[in-house]
């Protein structure tokens, strides 16, 4: 067990049992097939006792039930069931149709595992629960028909802090989740139709399948439209550790919607229309904000490659218009953008700013104020473009021109 288990290095287990027994037999319900075979499974483990820093540990007992049985290769959970004192599961059924639930208690779990074992400074807090139903509605062909699948599920006071500090929060998650496909007697033959959904703090995004899997799989290419709505505070706070750590605070509303293709390993954005509704950023020391932006893309965006490749992107404000087209990726480099600014209006929508927080690790985003500090003022319009190019082995490439009217 200690060699299995990542414990802490002042932890010691002291006792405790865990066991297991599978029982094989003749399955008696079936009279189609004799050699249907019935395998029932017992996991369980009674109270394990630690030693950490001194005192003693308690990790409660455990208990995992599961009757499968055999048919022709055909395998059916006919009942199983996980007990604990943070975590309870059951269930039945087989890919052609069946249902299970779970309840966790993420909290509980995390405060009886951390004395003795490494989670590497991760904490954990909240609960869950959802079930999950899916069944088959035949044909009358050979045991075909439409199969179906329906879900839910909620966490609550969800609270996860991640070892570089970052605290991720929300009181109330839910999520909703539906599919349909065809069953060819023995396997899901097609993926349908799927949908999901995420609701939580102010951002709701859902994800639909655009067109038919056929032989679904988790390596398989899923084609899929996501559309969102909610606030940038919201969704800063949510994706913080993964964005840049100088971008202190987003703020405004965010609707639109990505076309993309995912498979477990790798993934690809081909469009994407979004909508940003009186933005504004704190980046570093300064503020970007604009009454409206509008973002549209059209291309090739490869992921964990980062190949991208733009038939056309704009990126549209009140102020400042940006068109790129072009390629981007570890071999080679060449970008169009040309743009049309206001200068004026740019001006007024930069400038510097004072934090009104200390700089402590962000559980909410930190207000600001913004201070405008102009030595100088511009007016006019400006119009350009510039091409930008990069060879493997050679130095960068700039060709640049530019024009303005009116500039005082």
């Amino acid at each position: 067990m200690p060699g299995l288990i990542p414990l802490r290095d002042n932890a010691t287990l002291v006792s405790g049992r865990a066991s297991g027994l599978i029982e094989n037999s003749s399955s008696k319900a079936s009279s189609v097939d004799p050699s249907a075979r019935r395998s029932q499974l017992t996991l369980q483990s009674n109270s394990l006792r630690a030693r950490s820093s001194g005192r003693v540990v308690v990790i409660d007992p455990i208990k995992l039930t599961a009757t499968v049985s055999d048919q022709s290769g055909a395998l059916t959970a006919e009942r199983f069931d996980l007990t604990s004192s943070f975590a309870s599961a059951s269930g039945s059924g087989s890919l052609e149709g069946g249902t299970a639930e779970v309840n966790i208690d993420f909290g509980r779990l995390y405060t009886m595992l951390r004395p003795i074992i490494d989670l590497s400074e991760l904490s954990l807090g909240g609960s869950a629960g959802g079930d999950v139903k899916w069944t088959v509605n035949p044909s009358g062909n050979a045991g075909k028909g439409r199969w179906d699948l329906t879900g839910s599920g909620e966490a609550k006071n969800l609270l996860v802090t991640l070892p570089s500090g970052y605290r991720f929060k929300r009181s109330v998650v839910q999520c909703d989740l539906n599919a349909v496909g065809q069953w060819d007697g023995r396997t899901l033959h097609e993926l349908s139709t799927a949908h999901v959904a995420v609701r939580s703090g102010g951002i709701s995004l859902s994800a639909d399948l655009t067109s038919p899997v056929v032989r679904p799989t988790v390596d398989a290419p899923y084609p899929i439209r996501i559309e969102t709505d909610g606030r940038l505070e919201n969704l800063n706070e949510s994706l913080r550790p993964w964005l840049p750590g100088d971008l202190v605070v987003a703020q405004g509303r965010i609707t639109g919607f990505a076309v993309a293709k995912v498979s477990r390993a790798k993934g690809s954005i081909t469009k994407a229309d979004f909508v940003l509704s009186q933005p504004q950023f704190n980046y570093a020391d300064r503020w970007y904000g604009q009454p409206r932006l509008h973002v549209k893309f059209d291309g090739v965006f490869d992921w964990p490659g980062g190949n991208f490749h733009s038939r056309e992107t704009t990126v549209v404000g009140q102020d400042l218009s940006l068109a790129i087209r072009g390629d981007v990726g570890p071999e080679h480099t060449h970008l169009d953008l040309a743009w049309d600014a206001d200068l004026e209006g740019l001006q007024s929508s930069v400038g510097s700013t004072i934090a009104r927080a200390a700089a402590k690790p962000a559980v909410r985003s930190i207000s600001f104020r913004p201070v405008r500090h102009e030595p100088y003022r511009v007016e006019g319009q400006s119009k350009g473009k510039v091409t930008i190019t990069d060879q493997p082995e050679s130095n960068w490439k700039f060709d640049c021109s530019a024009s303005a009217e009116g500039f005082v």
